[in-house]
């Protein structure tokens, strides 16, 4: 599939196998591949990787089943499993004073990085399905974000989510 395709999943090839890190760099749509093709053509980034890290994160919506099966208290999240968060890319990134940043960052559509809007009290039963699941996506994204947040902090590191707004000011839409 090329570049300019709306849909991708698959491996993108590095121009600039030197500066990537991991063997298989996996693109699980387009827009990942258009970061990806930034990353390996940006002479500021210094090295990249493509899911580089798993961050162990609660997921508030796949233990709630888990809980109730086990006869334990879901909204007390020590009760839920932990899972694996496997975060898009990482790079270093060279500064204009010559310093570096490494950023970790996860490629999302922005209507996933927000709650959904509240719905109206008519709302349709197709309305209603789309809601409950734009929720659990948000759920579980926030659930993911903050874990990986506070782990790259910790370790001096930035956590960057990109969108299409994000992807479109790097002219990559």
């Amino acid at each position: 599939m090329n570049e300019n395709s709306k849909f991708y999943q698959g491996y993108f090839i590095p121009k600039h196998p030197e500066k990537c890190l991991t063997k298989n760099n996996i693109c699980r749509s387009g827009w990942e591949f258009r970061f990806c093709n930034w990353l390996d053509n940006n002479s500021n980034v210094i090295e990249w990787g493509s899911e580089p890290i798993a961050v162990q994160y609660r997921n508030p919506v796949a233990n709630l089943k888990y809980c109730k099966e086990n006869g334990l208290n879901p909204k007390d999240p020590s009760n839920w499993k932990i899972c694996n968060y496997y975060v898009d890319f990482w790079f270093r990134l060279r500064q204009r004073d010559g310093s570096y940043k490494k950023i970790f960052v996860e490629v999302k559509p922005l209507s996933q990085c927000k709650p959904p809007k509240p719905l109206e009290p008519n709302a349709k039963l197709k309305e209603v399905r789309a809601y409950n699941k734009a929720a659990e996506t948000w759920l579980v994204n926030s659930a993911k974000w903050a874990a990986a947040k506070q782990l790259f902090e910790s370790k001096g590191c930035e956590f960057w989510i990109v969108t299409e707004k994000t992807l479109s000011n790097l002219g990559l839409l």
